[in-house]
């Protein structure tokens, strides 16, 4: 009897090899076309500050509200995008920092009439790092810039806070769920970095004091 191995038992094994990569590198992606999506809304809890006595604009921009960002690694390109996290929490960390919150979407030039102030939201870059095996760490970086302007726009403001994010990588049955860490990671972070930077300032508190 024969036991040279048969072209449908080579062809088995040779998947089974490729199958077993696969799985170790992650290098399948559960996300369709490779686009990286709002994969929930975290839950922050931010601590107890006295508001800022001022009614606010906030103003989120086309660019802020519908940026999405890229990157390579492998041969793949994969899209992040996370327009709606992000304008969510933005509202909540506005509404938290200041008595009175007007939101404004999409381009304009005038203020709100009762505003004091506008207050606008811009993603700086977003940067993350995709490794090859599903054991490594997968790092996202967000840069936030926040402007806070008077209406006649002269500049009261600007800080700009970072948010880190970092998991494993996971494999082709776990990425998804570990995407959804190292993104939510990263957004609470870069919002509770946020609201610190907006409800200690003293720039914008002595402004908020004489208007």
């Amino acid at each position: 009897m024969s036991t040279k191995p048969t072209r449908v038992g080579r062809v088995g094994r040779i998947l089974q090899v490729c199958l077993l990569a696969l799985v170790l590198t992650g290098c399948i992606t559960v996300f369709h076309d490779r686009v990286i999506r709002d994969l929930g809304n975290p839950a922050i809890e931010y601590p107890e500050r006295d508001e800022i006595d001022l009614n606010v604009e906030l103003r989120l921009t086309d660019e802020f509200s519908n940026s999405t960002w890229e990157g390579e690694s492998f041969g793949y390109t994969f899209r992040l995008s996370l327009e709606k996290t992000l304008s969510k929490n933005a509202e909540i960390v506005a509404k938290d920092v200041f008595q009175d919150v007007v939101i404004t979407k999409g381009a304009t030039e005038v203020g709100k009439i009762g505003v004091g102030a506008i207050l606008t939201p811009r993603v700086v870059f977003v940067r993350w790092s995709w490794p090859m095996w599903r054991w490594e760490i997968v790092e996202i970086v967000i840069h936030m810039e926040w402007t806070l302007t008077d209406l006649e726009g002269e500049l009261i403001w600007i800080d700009t806070v970072e948010g880190v994010g970092k998991a494993e990588k996971g494999n082709i049955f776990t990425n998804k769920k570990c995407a959804q860490r190292w993104i939510q990671e990263a957004i609470v972070d870069l919002f509770l970095k946020t609201f610190d930077a907006l409800s200690s300032s003293p720039e914008i508190r002595e402004f908020a004091a004489a208007h």
